[in-house]
């Protein structure tokens, strides 16, 4: 990532800095902090299909393969992003808009449990069939 991060309206700008590509991150970066973008770039911004990956110090942070519109993830995908209660990793496939989760997906946690939904606003509310690690 770019060593100064411009700062974007409710996050920030970062750049691949193999590829140029601008990718916007909800966090500032940190040392040891890095992403990869594999896909188009228009107006230097990380568009249409691809994989990113980004790193902290701690290793993989997260991983999604989908569309991206003006630098951020939109579109149809799969996002695979380190659960920070619960050490694992949470996935979850299906439609983002503007770099969130929503409408109808398929989201696994960490944890084991997995839901079958809707989600709105993000992950601020859900509505599905949630199955519990535990099976309830």
């Amino acid at each position: 990532m770019a060593a100064n991060a411009a700062t974007a309206e409710d996050g920030f700008w970062v750049t691949d800095a193999i590829s140029g590509c601008a990718i916007w991150s909800a966090e500032a970066e940190k040392p040891g902090d890095g992403a990869s973008w594999s896909g188009a770039c228009s107006d230097g911004k990380a568009t249409g299909a691809g994989v990113l990956v980004w790193w902290d110090a701690g290793g993989l942070k997260g991983r999604y393969v989908g569309a991206m519109k003006a630098g951020r993830v939109d579109g149809d995908g799969h996002a695979t992003v380190r659960s920070v209660s619960d050490g694992g990793f949470d996935a979850f496939t299906g439609r983002f808009a503007n770099g969130a989760p929503v409408g109808e997906g398929y989201l696994v946690t960490a944890k084991g449990d997995r839901l079958i939904g809707e989600l709105l606003d993000g992950a601020a509310h859900i509505r599905g069939v949630l199955v519990t690690a535990g099976g309830a």
